[in-house]
């Protein structure tokens, strides 16, 4: 047992390579408006899936990318969504909102032909996303200032622009920033793209009335309660909020980083 433990701290791990394919499928995922969770995939796993994308058109690439996760988190009768409440429990400020989100979980496992229960649970996740936004926010030293209506932070001075609401907070937190998934060797080593393209620009863009969205793909957070896009009820849009959701379950700014490789070696021993 000592000679294999041995033999695994001296293991060489390719830090760019390791790297660079999570980033590439990770690419893939958020072109679509999916912000990937990638805790199935060995490094090997996501290098041949991104190769695969690479060679498909747009549309099938978005095909399979959508396939995959419905897949994911609708097996077993949604057994990875009931996987990531149990984790949210741990957040205050999910943990009071349990309910809400296991009442969501339990119309998904009922379905019928005659009830779509999409129609239902895509609204009630948006609105969850907007009280936990702000309560995020809140937990990061912002705090709302009625008279001059807007966010405001000691450690972030007064700029050309006015925060008046928490999308356009957590847009300036997340602009051009990476996201580690964790503080270990491994979680800091695998980064993920930045969500502002998803969140600021897709879930809560500018939308008017009668103006179409200029990507599809991306859900649209004010055409849906607004009242004007009634064809939201998808389990894809479902499964896309819950996706959102979980980022936003494990948001600190301690894990925002700069999209910098420079300290990554080609081959480094693990501690």
């Amino acid at each position: 047992m000592i000679g294999t433990m041995t033999t695994f701290k001296n293991i060489g791990v390719p830090e760019k390579q390791i790297r660079k394919v999570f980033l590439d499928i990770d690419k893939f995922a958020a072109k679509y408006g999916w912000a990937g969770e990638w805790r199935h995939f060995t490094p090997c796993e996501a290098r041949e899936w991104s190769e695969e994308l690479s060679n498909l058109s747009n549309k099938e690439q978005e095909k399979q990318i959508s396939n995959h996760f419905i897949m994911c988190y609708s097996k077993n009768n949604f057994s990875e969504i009931e996987e990531i409440l149990s984790k949210w429990e741990k957040n205050p400020i999910f943990n009071k909102r349990m309910p809400i989100f296991r009442n969501c979980l339990f119309v998904l496992r009922n379905s019928t032909k005659s009830f779509n229960p999409s129609n239902l649970v895509v609204p009630i996740l948006i609105i969850q996303i907007d009280g936990i936004m702000a309560e995020l926010i809140e937990r990061e030293g912002w705090k709302y200032e009625k008279r001059a209506n807007e966010w405001k932070h000691p450690n972030y001075p007064k700029g050309n622009y006015k925060l008046r609401n928490s999308e356009q907070v957590i847009g300036l937190l997340i602009k051009n920033k990476r996201t580690r998934s964790g503080t270990t060797y491994s979680g800091n080593l695998i980064q993920f793209h930045s969500r502002y393209e998803m969140i600021i620009e897709g879930l809560f863009q500018r939308a008017q009335h009668g103006v179409k969205m200029q990507n599809l793909s991306m859900i649209s957070r004010h055409k849906i309660l607004h009242g004007e896009e009634i064809r939201y009820g998808t389990l894809e849009n479902t499964i896309k909020l819950f996706l959102f959701l979980n980022y936003f379950s494990k948001f600190k700014i301690s894990n925002l980083v700069e999209p910098d490789d420079s300290n990554l070696v080609e081959l480094r021993l693990a501690e």
